[in-house]
């Protein structure tokens, strides 16, 4: 199931009152174990407000030689 933003905190608050391995509470709650490390990881990002960025990459066309020490 695709949870929101919004959800996936209020998961995470579960998860952590419940005291669970990861396992076993994705098991009892039919969540993919996956998304939950995921999420705990990016909220754990966002509280150190770190986030993953992306950068746009070019690939294919002419090579551009940007050295000049030649």
């Amino acid at each position: 199931m695709k949870h929101t933003h919004d959800e996936w905190k209020e998961i995470i608050k579960e998860f952590r009152k419940s005291r669970l391995s990861q396992r076993k509470w994705c098991e009892i709650h039919g969540e993919d174990r996956n998304r939950l490390q995921y999420w705990i990881l990016r909220f754990r990002y966002l509280e150190m407000g770190t986030d993953v960025e992306f950068a746009e990459v070019v690939t294919g066309g002419d090579r551009i030689d940007t050295d000049t020490s030649k």
